[in-house]
């Protein structure tokens, strides 16, 4: 019996769409040669530092015509500007706005343990996002504010931090105290908890327990602040994004970016209520989901 033969065709420029699409993972490949490399810093610290890659690889130590080669393919794709020639060899690049992030040390670190450089990653984060976040919450109304932060049962994490000008700043806040813990265990007693991008590394069992860690110290008119990204929710041009996040969670952590149902519905099954949700409308950040006990 004959197969009823498909009428469909894809044209040439669906094809060539969807080859970029699955040869996508040849960028981060290129990115990570880059970062491991530290070629963003060899290349300069400015919009105008201007280098071969035959020349950097000099320096850093790499095999010349391979980066060169790497760099094109970043430059072609918006990271690097190309100047002068195209030909292999003779090629010029120059930092833009994009490659100049690598140049900054809480975007990539050179100290080989992992933990501290992803202690490091997560700060480069909230550094951006937290003053943005902040103006979403009144937080005069609380006496003592706890901001929950993953892996803060390792002391080296908040170790690693302690050179950054913010971080110093912070630690000479006489009201400032760190706690180090298990947020599946205990939390210090406060009347606010803040849990910044904890909540995408479980899944809901998980997360319920962490709730249920919370209730048991928060008193009866406090307060939490889940900060997450929801998927379907917020700008357009987050989705992209956040989609790509969801499935970082999936293979990383078996956990997930969740939907606005999805919240209520893990919450639900708690001592908390959602009081509401506060949408942040700006790119790349986190929303503000209020909780209180229930009565």
């Amino acid at each position: 019996m004959n197969k009823k033969a498909n009428p469909y065709r894809a044209t040439f420029d669906e094809v060539t769409k969807l080859q970029e699409y699955y040869q996508g993972y040849q960028i981060s490949f290129c990115l990570g040669v880059i970062s491991n490399l530290n070629v963003a810093a060899a290349l300069g610290d400015n919009l105008q530092c201007r280098r071969s890659a035959f020349d950097i690889a000099k320096e850093v130590g790499a095999n010349p015509d391979a980066l060169d080669r790497i760099m094109y393919t970043l430059s072609v794709n918006g990271f690097f500007k190309l100047v002068g020639s195209t030909e292999p060899g003779q090629r010029e690049f120059q930092h833009n706005e994009l490659s100049l992030t690598l140049v900054d040390p809480f975007v990539r670190d050179e100290n080989p343990d992992q933990e501290v450089i992803f202690a490091k990653g997560m700060a480069s984060v909230s550094l951006r996002q937290t003053p943005v976040l902040a103006k979403l919450i009144d937080f005069n109304q609380f006496d003592t504010i706890c901001d929950v932060v993953i892996n803060f049962d390792q002391p080296s994490m908040l170790d690693s931090l302690r050179g950054d000008s913010c971080i110093q700043e912070l630690l000479e806040n006489p009201k400032y105290t760190e706690c180090p813990g298990n947020f599946f265990v205990s939390v210090p007693q406060a009347d606010c908890y803040v849990f910044k991008c904890i909540f995408h590394n479980w899944d809901d069992y998980n997360c319920r327990l962490i709730l249920e860690t919370v209730a048991k110290s928060i008193p009866p008119h406090g307060k939490v602040y889940i900060m997450e990204y929801i998927v379907g929710e917020g700008l357009e041009g987050d989705q992209k994004y956040v989609s790509l996040l969801d499935i970082h969670m999936l293979q990383l952590c078996d956990a997930k970016e969740r939907t606005k149902k999805q919240f209520e519905q893990l919450v639900e099954k708690t001592s908390f209520k959602i009081n509401k949700i506060t949408m942040c409308n700006q790119l790349h950040c986190q929303n503000v989901i209020e909780l209180v006990l229930r009565n």
